[in-house]
């Protein structure tokens, strides 16, 4: 895959991320069939306002790519 634009590339790398940190914990276990937003929503709330700040954190890196 090859991107010419940042921003595809922030949210493909973003989804991957995203993907990962909601996926591993559940893995093997039946929370493991959800799709990744209903898993996120069996996160505390804490969990997931890190992970949203998170996403924050690297769009704040990012600014200056996007144009």
């Amino acid at each position: 895959m090859a991107f010419t634009d940042s921003e595809e590339l922030f949210e493909e790398l973003w989804r991957i991320w995203y993907e990962h940190e909601v996926l591993t914990p559940v893995l093997g276990t039946p929370l493991a069939e959800l799709d990744y937003d209903e898993i996120f929503q069996t996160l505390s709330k804490d969990r997931q306002e890190e992970i949203l700040e998170k996403k924050k954190y690297f769009i704040a890196l990012c600014k200056d790519a996007f144009g």
